[in-house]
């Protein structure tokens, strides 16, 4: 699940340093668009690269998070021999 957030945090940075760099010829022709096309997307912008950067660093730490395999009754050996016995 960690993973899905540091995708979603690049995904939300990358977008608005787009909005910003993709308004920059209207940003000063009033306050508000320097607030709502500069401004707010430049600060949300820094904070999503933060939460990138610290989020892929503490990931890269060995030991951070868990794997755990489970198996079931349905398919107790392996998950290949029960995609076997599933399909038709």
């Amino acid at each position: 699940m960690a993973s899905l957030g540091l995708a979603v945090a690049f995904y939300y940075g990358i977008t608005a340093y787009a909005c910003v760099c993709y308004f920059r010829r209207s940003l000063f022709t009033s306050a508000r668009n320097l607030f709502m096309r500069g401004i707010f997307p430049l600060l949300g912008a820094i904070a999503m690269t933060w939460a990138f950067v610290q989020s892929a660093i503490d990931m890269m730490a060995p030991d951070y998070g868990y794997t755990a395999f489970a198996r079931s009754a349905a398919c107790p050996s392996s998950a290949s021999a029960c995609w076997r016995s599933a399909s038709p």
